[in-house]
């Protein structure tokens, strides 16, 4: 009974919000142009699976994400790993990380645009930089973090660096690393989403939200937000099961 009771309660705030958006527009709190209500949008989703092919944007804007999200990791994990295991070289590259990490990424679209012109290329660079620094500091967080008996026994009995990473810093640093690869994930999409806004292309969600607004279909517009806030939601859930796969000692 509990545990029914438990996933009745999460459906109660989805519903809340989907009631206040069919009722506002209703009340004329807020005219129906600018806000459809959810059985106009609904209708705007199915008929955008008909016959609009939307599967082809969601299928190009999916593969820039994990894309984007794999190179980050590749590029950034190590990185911090080393970065937060040597900590002079972490002070030396620390006004670095920070600096980078406190510029909007949006702000590099026009270096990506001048460097790669328009194309995928740029639209990747945008994603592996800035998840790429999140990992960065994360990885570093938990190799700073580490329980230091367990470094100091693996001392004692003359582990290598290398037999330290692997059977004791990385083991302890992946709780962080894995907290800033959920971030990083949802950070892909959305920059993948406003690089298709902003940097030419045809097929991809963003590129068609902003068709939708430009041409005032304000249903197809909101249905395509639907449809992506719907994506990230099922990427991150994915995560999570992996996530409590890998790291099964946490206790979640």
């Amino acid at each position: 009974m509990n545990k029914r009771l438990g996933h009745g309660i999460i459906l109660i705030g989805p519903l809340i919000i989907v009631a206040l958006w069919y009722i506002l527009p209703r009340l004329g709190v807020i005219k129906e142009f600018f806000l459809p209500t959810p059985i106009r949008v609904g209708k705007e989703v199915l008929n955008l699976f008909g016959t609009k092919n939307v599967l082809t944007d969601i299928g190009y804007t999916l593969y820039r994400t994990v894309v984007g999200f794999f190179l980050a990791g590749l590029w950034g994990i190590p990185a911090g790993l080393v970065l937060g295991y040597y900590a002079k070289l972490y002070r030396m590259f620390e006004v670095v990380i920070d600096f980078f990490r406190s510029l909007p990424a949006t702000a590099l679209i026009p270096l990506a645009l001048i460097v790669f012109a328009i194309g995928e290329t740029a639209r990747i660079f945008i994603v592996l930089f800035s998840c790429g620094l999140v990992l960065i500091i994360n990885s570093a967080y938990g190799v700073k973090s580490c329980n230091i008996t367990r470094l100091q026994v693996a001392e004692i009995t003359g582990a290598s660096t290398r037999q330290k990473f692997s059977t004791v810093i990385f083991r302890e640093a992946l709780p962080e690393i894995f907290a800033g690869l959920r971030i990083s994930l949802s950070l892909s999409l959305i920059l993948v989403v406003v690089s298709e806004m902003f940097i030419g292309t045809t097929v991809g969600l963003g590129q068609k939200i902003f068709d939708a607004q430009l041409m005032n279909h304000i249903a197809e517009m909101y249905g395509l937000i639907l449809i992506t806030g719907l994506l990230g939601y099922g990427l991150n859930k994915l995560f999570v099961l992996f996530e409590r796969h890998i790291i099964h000692w946490g206790g979640k």
